[in-house]
């Protein structure tokens, strides 16, 4: 499972770092990740440039 990680500034509302990671576990509220591999990364983006792209240019089905 992978998931984009973004930590801000409640204050301003800055981004302060972002990264992709791969969750590894959970328990409750506390994931344990690790930096995702850069197949694991590029398959998180390509996905979103799927699912972002206006309906027409999806393929059909």
């Amino acid at each position: 499972m992978d998931r984009q990680v973004v930590c801000g500034d409640t204050m301003s509302g800055a981004v302060l770092v972002t990264g992709i990671v791969t969750v590894l576990g959970a328990e409750g509220r506390k994931f344990l990740v690790r930096d995702a591999e850069p197949a694991e990364a590029a398959r998180l983006r390509c996905a979103e440039a799927t699912w972002a792209a206006p309906p027409h240019l999806l393929p059909p089905g």
